[in-house]
């Protein structure tokens, strides 16, 4: 009966080593074809104020931490009621959460503002917005107007249940000089792309000083609400944070006329890819670590009790 248990898990085994091979190869194959079959048809206009060279531009799309630096606070912008604000205006007693997205992206900007709303909202955040932190959405596309931004909050407010964000959770949008200006400032790189009127960038937020400083990053498109009130308190402290790790998630939504998967599919198959190996590995491990352990509990009790 042991024996059969034994072939029986090994045939187990067998099939799911096979199955999570197939898998992991089928998943890197679209990732490698999508990621090969992505660039040559991609024209990416860059942002005029840092162009590198053309040919390595999608590696210099991400999110630089800059921290300690200060943001230029006389940046003039609009908010979402069409009022003509100041970056200012919302710094001075409380840190600030800062995120640059553009509110009519296809992709994960969407994402990106819900799941901050959710991280405010989240009862582990003991912070209240307006009373102890401000948040800001920054759009980096100078052609969206106030009423698009009035549009999108209404949209991602209906994550959020506690009170204070109509005043504290601002949507700004402005001009193109004002847009780079701020990005520039806190290392935020994007590019253009005309041909799908869409624009390749990163997903992070930033945690600033009341003072405008530059205290911590939370890269990524998820935002823990322990963590983030950790960051707002040493924000708020003035404190500078440590650097995060650079897990890139790019976006650039699928293109139905090229047929093309952007930036945000191809790095989530590389993901899954990456992950399917790694599973599969520690099952392995684990399984033969379970085998050795039973042949020698089987040497074991097979071995005569000396005698005398």
């Amino acid at each position: 009966m042991r024996q059969d248990v034994k072939l029986s898990s090994r045939y187990g085994i067998a099939r799911g080593m096979a199955l999570a091979f197939l898998v992991g190869c089928v998943v890197s194959s679209v990732a490698q074809a999508q990621a090969g079959k992505q660039a040559p048809g991609t024209t990416l206009d860059p942002i005029s104020f840092r162009a590198p060279d053309p040919a390595v531009r999608f590696q210099d799309i991400k999110i630089e931490q800059k921290l300690e630096q200060y943001i230029p606070l006389d940046l003039a912008f609009t908010d979402e009621t069409g009022a003509p604000v100041k970056l200012a205006d919302y710094f001075g007693d409380k840190p600030v959460v800062l995120g640059l997205v553009y509110y009519t992206c296809p992709s994960f900007c969407n994402v990106i503002l819900q799941n901050m709303a959710i991280a405010f909202d989240g009862a582990a955040n003991a912070l209240q917005l307006g009373d102890d932190y401000i948040a800001l959405a920054v759009s980096i596309d100078p052609r969206e107007t106030p009423a698009v931004a009035s549009e999108k909050k209404a949209s991602v407010l209906k994550m959020y249940t506690r009170g204070g964000a109509e005043e504290n959770f601002r949507f700004l949008t402005g001009t193109q000089e004002n847009i780079e200006v701020l990005a520039d400032a806190v290392g935020y790189r994007y590019y253009y792309d005309k041909e799908t009127d869409q624009y390749a960038h990163a997903g992070g937020i930033m945690i600033l000083t009341p003072k405008g400083q530059l205290s911590s990053y939370y890269l990524g498109t998820e935002y823990l609400p322990k963590k983030l009130q950790f960051a707002l308190m040493d924000a708020a402290e003035g404190r500078i944070g440590p650097l995060m790790d650079q897990f890139v998630a790019l976006c650039f939504a699928y293109d139905p006329s090229t047929g093309a998967y952007g930036f945000y599919i191809v790095n989530a198959l590389r993901v899954v890819a990456g992950m399917t190996v790694l599973a599969l590995g520690t099952f392995i491990s684990v399984m033969l670590l379970r085998e050795r352990a039973g042949r020698r509990r089987d040497a074991t009790a097979g071995t005569p009790t000396p005698v005398g």
